[in-house]
């Protein structure tokens, strides 16, 4: 069976770690009651995997070249963009 979770992220220079199987469809990031969310689609059937991990940018700051975009969002006043970390971590 099929669920959505949320996952709150916070803006700090951190990388949140998420449990998320390998199937799993990145559906949403948004804003909600101040807090930026991720809401994962996840398949109930399949075993957790290593965590994913996932980072608020504000826009002008420098992105690792090992982290891709997921989405962006509106905070106002501020646009927040959210990317996931891939393989190692390197500048």
């Amino acid at each position: 069976m099929r669920t959505i979770h949320k996952y709150p992220l916070l803006i700090n220079d951190e990388d949140h770690p998420v449990m998320l199987p390998g199937n799993c469809k990145m559906l949403l990031v948004d804003v909600q009651c101040g807090l930026i969310c991720l809401w994962v689609e996840l398949d109930d059937t399949h075993e957790i995997a290593d965590p994913s991990f996932f980072r608020v940018f504000g826009t002008g700051q420098k992105i690792p070249s090992n982290y891709k975009h997921l989405a962006s969002c509106q905070g106002p006043p501020f646009v927040w963009h959210v990317y996931r970390r891939e393989g190692m971590d390197h500048e």
